[in-house]
This record gives structure tokens, sequence and C-alpha cells, in this order.
């Protein structure tokens, strides 16, 4: 809390002479929090420096009441200030922890803190491996268990520079000629103007959730600090028990009984998946058998539950092989209606081409689709009736006949 005066208001923006909330830069969010003027409360939703002014943004309100020369109340919102500094410092922690595992090539990339979850970009030449994360991650809380004294200071550039290297700019340069050092012992030092903790240990626990490569030669780092990291991990344990009722089997247990059920679910799908290609396989038969002919080619639709069009598409090629003659559609009877079309070697030295033929019928019905003139794929909208469908194609499959 601070007391400052009103210098002016610019739009939606008051700028006062003197302030306590920090605005955005460096990759952290700007404080929020409210101005009090007699019994009026205006909050503060964003804060930015523009030059060498501070702009308190207001939202929805008449800014009347702060008229130049007014003494106000200023208010930070705690809370988000403190995950904000935990997280800061957390940032220059792990990044520490990176160099210490993957070696001193390792550079601050970008970064962006929140309250809840930060991101750190960091210049590594591959992916970083579970082991390697983990290692990082318990460093860091190492770290923040040693309660390290977290120092800040200014100092002239040149002398910045000559004591402690241009090591100082990983989270980028700094403007000015005297530059705010951010020293945590002999841990890490960096040029930094934003916010931080006094002590290691004030950041609590620092938990990263992933790191994945945003680039060539970057990776980017994902994590909470503090309170943040506990209440994820208390609702990722609560998960976790809810899932040991669930399974019947105590915490430890649950990975190894997903990982069972997982594979029995894989077992039943495969059998499940042979049973319907087997009864594709005699349908499609069957349809033959009992098909209309057109100079010498047998034509046949089936229906079918199977939801893969590969799966559909390896049946088919089984039996039209062994044929060698022939044309038969294959529509799938589920939300996507899949289709295939296939033409034995007859048909396609005759001029059929399924791709062309499915591409122009399924462009009519709204799908989208095309192929070679063996095999044309494609799917229309499950709207579209499967009768509707195989009437269309295989009228235009017969007129191709007739006409080669």
């Amino acid at each position: 809390e601070f007391k400052a005066k009103v210098l002016g208001v610019v739009d939606d923006a008051v700028i006062l002479d003197k302030t306590a909330f920090y605005p955005e830069g460096g990759g952290q969010p700007s404080d929020i929090g409210y101005l009090l003027v007699d019994n009026a409360r205006f909050d503060v939703t964003f804060v930015e420096k523009v030059k060498d002014r501070v702009l308190h943004h207001i939202k929805g309100v008449d800014l009347e009441t702060l008229k130049p020369g007014r003494i106000v109340t200023g208010i930070v919102k705690k809370e988000r200030r403190l995950s904000l500094m935990r997280h800061h410092t957390a940032t220059h922690v792990i990044l520490a922890s990176a160099k210490m595992v993957l070696g001193d090539h390792v550079w601050q990339w970008g970064a962006q803190k929140g309250e809840e979850e930060s991101r750190l970009d960091i210049s590594h030449y591959k992916s970083i491996s579970k082991e390697e994360l983990r290692r990082i991650e318990e460093i860091a809380n190492e770290a923040v268990m040693k309660n390290m004294e977290v120092r800040t200071f200014w100092l002239p550039r040149h002398e910045a520079e000559r004591k402690y290297g241009f090591v100082i700019y990983q989270g980028g340069l700094v403007p000015g000629t005297t530059i705010r050092i951010v020293e945590i012992d002999d841990f890490n030092v960096q040029a930094c103007g934003g916010t931080h903790v006094k002590r290691t240990g004030e950041i609590g626990p620092i938990k990263i959730w992933r790191a994945k490569r945003i680039q060539d030669g970057v990776v980017r780092l994902e994590f909470s600090a503090g309170l943040a990291a506990v209440k994820r991990l208390l609702s990722y344990y609560d998960e976790l028990k809810e899932l040991s009722e669930i399974f019947a089997k105590p915490p430890e247990q649950v990975v190894e009984a997903v990982k069972d059920t997982i594979s029995e679910i894989k077992a039943l799908k495969k059998e499940l998946e042979n049973e319907r290609s087997a009864r594709l396989r005699e349908n499609i038969e069957r349809a033959l058998m009992g098909a209309s002919e057109v100079r010498g080619m047998k034509l046949a639709w089936v229906l079918t539950e199977i939801a893969d069009q590969d799966s559909i598409v390896r049946t088919l090629d089984e039996i039209i092989r062994q044929r060698g003659e022939g044309v038969v559609l294959v529509v799938s009877s589920g939300p996507k209606r899949l289709l295939c079309l296939m033409a034995g070697d007859k048909a396609v030295n005759s001029g059929i081409h399924a791709g062309e033929i499915l591409r122009k019928i399924v462009r009519e019905l709204g799908g989208g689709g095309g192929g070679s003139p063996k095999l044309g794929r494609g799917s229309v909208p499950p709207t579209i009736k499967p009768e509707e469908i195989a009437e269309k194609v295989m009228r235009a499959v017969r007129e191709a006949i007739s006409e080669g």
C-alpha cells in the first residue's frame, strides 16, 4: 500500500508521481490492484511503462475524480505479486540448474511468468530426456531448500560486466548505464529489473510439468512454483486417489493397473477388428456372388461397422487381388461415413478410375475424396444414407464401364 499524487490522466490511464505497481516487462506481467480516493475505488487492470512514465490503466469507470493534484492510495494485489515474485526467482533458479545438467551452452531464449504457470525457453540442441528433466528439477528444489539469499543491487554497467562477465545478460540485454543485478549467492547472477523473493526458500516447491522443443535449438520448460505448484500437485494426487479406488489398487500400483487395462483394451479391439474384417470379407464375397454384371465385371456394395479405412482397404485388396476383376464399394456405417471403392485389374484396364469416380460423387454429396484408378477413398456427412451413396456411385461405375 502507498500514497501518491495524480499527475495526469491519459485516456483510461492514470499517471502518478510515484508507484509501487510493477509495470509489465521482462516477461513478467504487471501488478494489478486498485486506487482509492475519497470513497471511490478504481480497479487497476494493467500497468505499463511508456518512456519515463508509468501508466496505470483503469477499467470501466469515470476518471473525473482522479484530477491532477489529488492524493490517492494505491493497493497492489498481494497474492498475485507474491506468486509472480516466486515464479520470477524460480526462472533464474531453473536456468542455473539447466546449465549444470545440460552444459554451459544453455542460454535463456525467452521467458513468460504467470501466477499459476510460467515458461522458460532455453537454447539446447536436442530434446531433454526424462532423466535430465528430473535432475534439473531436483537441483532447483535443492537450491530452494538451501534458502540462499537473493540480493538485488545496482552497479554501473562496465563494473557489472567486468565483475560477472556477459553471463549477466542471460535474460536479455537491459538498458541504461547503471543496471540492476539479481544475485543468488554463487548459484546464479543476472541483470534483471523484475520482482523477486528475498531468499530462495520463499519460492516454495518448483515443479516442471513438461519440456518440449518449440523450434530447432530451443526447448521450452513449463513449470509452477510455490502455492501454485502445491495446489496443482494436490489436485493430481486427488485424481490419483480416485483412480486408486476405481482400480482397487494402492496409489503406487495404479500405473501398472492402467497399463494392464490398456493392453486388454487393445487386445479386445484387435479381436473385434479381426471379427469385423472376417464378417466384411464374407459380406463382400456374398455380395459378389449375387451381383449384377456389366461387360463381364461384377459390381457390388456392402455396409460395414468398421471405422478404420485402412482396415477396409486391406480386406478389399485381398478379395480383389484373388478375383482379378469386379468393382466393390464399401460404406462405413460409423459417424464419419467412410467410403472405399476398389476396382480389379480388368475394370482398370477397361478405363475405370475409382478415385475420380468417388471424388466426383462425394463432392456432390458435400464430402471429399479421391485416389488412384484402382482405389478411391472418401467420406461424406453422416446424414447421407448409405443406400443413396451406393446408388450414385454404382451408377457412375456402370456408366464408366459402358463408355469404356
